[in-house]
């Protein structure tokens, strides 16, 4: 289960720092060395130098592998320290927020996008065998709120990031009843 996480995580990841970044620059594409410079970051640059190694069949050396552990362990209070500290100065302008504009994305990422990916797997699952626990794990997968990379990749984007902290705050929050239907529901389904 692991490993099909990571591999769902590895993709994530490669369409938030390609599509996303272009999608958030509001710019028409044109190719150019400035643009490709967004999309070559540390989180792709991780991804790359990973699926490469493991490609290879390298096996990393045990001290290696506990620092980069300690460094995973890391990343994720530091996407919530950073959305911490957007907190206060979301709490003051939060008559500015158009609170309407958070619906959409919260309700597609906990609701409408696992339901979607449920009724997509099991028209999959009846026409080809797949290990459960596969669908299981993908189906978990989407029903997590909004990634706290979001305001962070805005903020890089200098688009709206205060709107992304909120989102992903209150998806996080709302998370909390929605994960546990939806599990219901997919383990009813399956």
């Amino acid at each position: 289960g692991a490993l099909v996480a990571v591999v769902f995580d590895a993709g994530v990841n490669i369409s938030v720092w390609t599509v996303g970044i272009l999608t958030l620059q509001r710019q028409r594409f044109v190719f150019s060395i400035r643009r490709l410079k967004t999309m070559v970051n540390m989180p792709m640059i991780a991804i790359l130098v990973g699926l490469s190694l493991r490609f290879f069949h390298f096996h990393p050396p045990t001290i290696l592998m506990h620092l980069l552990e300690r460094l995973a362990n890391v990343a994720s209070p530091l996407a919530m320290i950073f959305i911490g500290l957007m907190i206060p100065k979301l709490w003051v302008n939060r008559k500015e927020v158009n609170w309407i504009d958070l619906v959409t994305p919260i309700c597609t990422k906990l609701i409408i996008f696992p339901l979607g990916i449920t009724l997509i797997l099991i028209a999959l699952h009846h026409l080809f065998v797949f290990d459960l626990l596969m669908v299981k794990v993908i189906l978990i997968q989407c029903t997590m709120p909004i990634a706290m990379i979001t305001s962070i990749l805005f903020a890089r984007a200098n688009a709206n990031d205060g709107l992304a902290a909120i989102a992903t705050v209150l998806s996080t929050l709302l998370s909390m009843v929605t994960i546990p239907i939806m599990v219901t529901f997919i383990e009813s389904v399956i």
